[in-house]
This record gives structure tokens, sequence and C-alpha cells, in this order.
């Protein structure tokens, strides 16, 4: 009984309906939550409201890569980029949680290659 439960209710699950395009997620939710990472080095959290304010950002970034997979270019490399770029977003939840300023060079480092492999391959190249 409990799996004829769990089955309708699976099928009555809305389905997924885009709203933004590539471009759009990019300009609202991705550059503006990045941005407030790698400001970290110029203007660190002051107190606890400010750390909160840096995790969500990092929660932001991380899940804008899952909703990155959700509009798949292909099955290759443009998963792998989404997928860096959900890992630098969660790295960034977990500095911020802990409070340490110094794994932000490193947040950086990784958003920035995910930003820049993705970019060289399907912006650059006039693929949005």
């Amino acid at each position: 009984m409990v799996l004829f439960v769990t089955g309708a209710v699976l099928a009555q699950a809305p389905a997924f309906q885009p709203v933004a395009s590539v471009l759009q997620l990019m300009e609202a939710v991705v550059v503006p939550s990045s941005e407030a990472l790698f400001d970290v080095g110029d203007n660190p959290p002051k107190d606890d409201k400010a750390w909160v304010t840096l995790r969500n950002n990092a929660v932001i970034l991380a899940e804008s890569g899952n909703l990155l997979m959700m509009r798949p270019k292909d099955n290759g490399d443009w998963m792998k980029y989404s997928r860096m770029l959900v890992d630098a977003g969660a790295f960034a939840v977990k500095a911020a949680e802990a409070k340490d300023l110094g794994k932000f060079d490193e947040v950086a480092d990784q958003a920035t290659r995910a930003c820049e492999m993705c970019h060289d391959q399907y912006v650059k190249k006039g693929k949005k």
C-alpha cells in the first residue's frame, strides 16, 4: 500500500517549467552570488548577520549549478561545469558556516575555473 501511495504522489508532482533563460539565470542569480563571494577579501563579514548573508550567497551559487543542469546544452561538459559550480558553492557554504575567511581564495579559484571553462566552450563560441 505504501508503494502505491508513493507512486501516486510522484505521478502528481508538477512538471519542471523553466521561466528564465540561461543568460537570465547568469545575470540574476550566478553573477550576484559569485560577486558576493569574490568580494570577501575586500569586505570580510563583520558580524553574524553578514556571515549568514555570505552563506546564503554560497547556497545560491551552489543551487544555481543545479538550475543550470536542468537546462542542459549537452550531457558532457555542460553537466561537468555545472557540477563544478555546485561544488564551489557547497565548499563556500562550509567555509561561511565555519567563518573561515582563508577558504574563500580557494572558493574564488574553484568558481572562476568553472565559469571560465564553461564560457570558453559555450559563450565565446556563440553557443548560448
